[in-house]
């Protein structure tokens, strides 16, 4: 809360209505910072996943499908 904001409600609320704001106003802020906590973890989980994925992308894969033992293979994908 800026500083007039709050000047302004110390000076014209009444007590019950401005404990009532403070109140709220905390409340407010410990939700915000748990959900930039959450916000935090959940990036650093997406940046591990983007990584992971970056790095399955330069492995070539070679998937032989059929074929038998004297190494004669009917597809490759």
């Amino acid at each position: 809360m800026n500083k007039l904001k709050k000047w302004l409600a110390e000076q014209y609320l009444p007590a019950y209505a401005r404990q009532s704001m403070l109140e709220e106003q905390a409340r407010l802020q410990r939700e915000l910072a748990e959900l930039q906590e959450r916000h935090r973890t959940l990036r650093a989980y997406t940046e591990g996943l983007e990584h992971a994925l970056a790095a399955l992308r330069c492995q070539h894969i070679h998937v032989e499908i059929g074929g038998g033992t004297d190494g004669n293979y009917q597809g490759t994908v």
